[in-house]
């Protein structure tokens, strides 16, 4: 089982390269032509917001994040002067890099969670997808309508976005935006929302709750890192295992 990352920049080789620490970035080749096969997914609670923030929370689409990603790392190997990534910045390098470009582009977040509730009492009520072309909560959301009844009175209602990992039988930490293939990128994104959905029966959830709908399974673990602390160390088993030629046809 791979080892658990021990904070939420684990997850995001690309912070990791630019500050240093011990990390070696491999070419752009290396995650759009590749085959890679899941092990594990991690799903990282990465900040929250209040419900009523929604609309103004920073989001964007998987596709722009790649885009975002691939932009900043070529005009930082220029800047530096390198070909490719390779290992992680010096600190002359990292000083260069950064007052030229500035931080290294977020991630997509492609995940979102509502809960209700604080402390021991907070509840998953709502799981989906952000990766919406225009503004996932811009123009409003059923959840967020839903938590103005009664029932919801007086609790306090955040907005978790989270990322995505993959963790590959490679050894090596893939965030959601840089898997390769679309189709398998997709499946992966898909299956940890049915996955998630089912383990935690959010209420105002309507699909993907009767049975596990996903059709390719990963051991999922779910972790905290917004500064609350619930919804921590969660770990979800497939429901069936999934062979790697299954895998190889998805990505072919």
């Amino acid at each position: 089982m791979a080892q658990l990352p021990l904070s939420s920049d684990v997850f995001r080789p690309l912070t990791a390269w630019v500050y240093g620490e011990q990390f070696f970035m491999k070419g752009f080749e290396y995650y759009e032509y590749d085959v890679h096969v899941p092990e594990q997914v991690f799903v990282a609670l990465d900040t929250y917001f209040e419900v009523h923030e929604a609309p103004q929370t920073p989001l964007k689409t998987l596709e722009q994040s790649w885009i975002d990603t691939k932009t900043y790392v070529s005009q930082a190997c220029q800047l530096i002067g390198r070909s490719r990534p390779g290992r992680a910045l010096s600190i002359g390098e990292r000083t260069t890099v950064l007052a030229a470009l500035g931080e290294p582009p977020g991630p997509a977040w492609p995940l979102y969670f509502f809960t209700v509730g604080d402390l021991d009492e907070e509840r998953i009520v709502y799981i989906g997808k952000t990766n919406a072309k225009t503004h996932r909560f811009y123009t409003g959301h059923a959840a967020i309508t839903a938590l103005h009844r009664p029932e919801y009175k007086g609790l306090r209602t955040r907005l978790y976005l989270a990322t995505v990992t993959m963790y590959s039988d490679e050894g090596h930490y893939i965030p959601l935006e840089w898997v390769h293939p679309v189709g398998l990128r997709d499946t992966l994104w898909s299956d940890a929302e049915a996955q998630l959905i089912y383990y935690f029966q959010p209420e105002l959830n309507t699909d993907l709750k009767a049975v596990d709908s996903s059709k390719m399974p990963t051991r999922i673990t779910l972790h905290n890192y917004s500064g609350t602390t619930n919804f921590d160390a969660v770990s979800l088993e497939p429901h069936r295992e999934v062979g790697e030629d299954e895998w190889y046809r998805i990505t072919n």
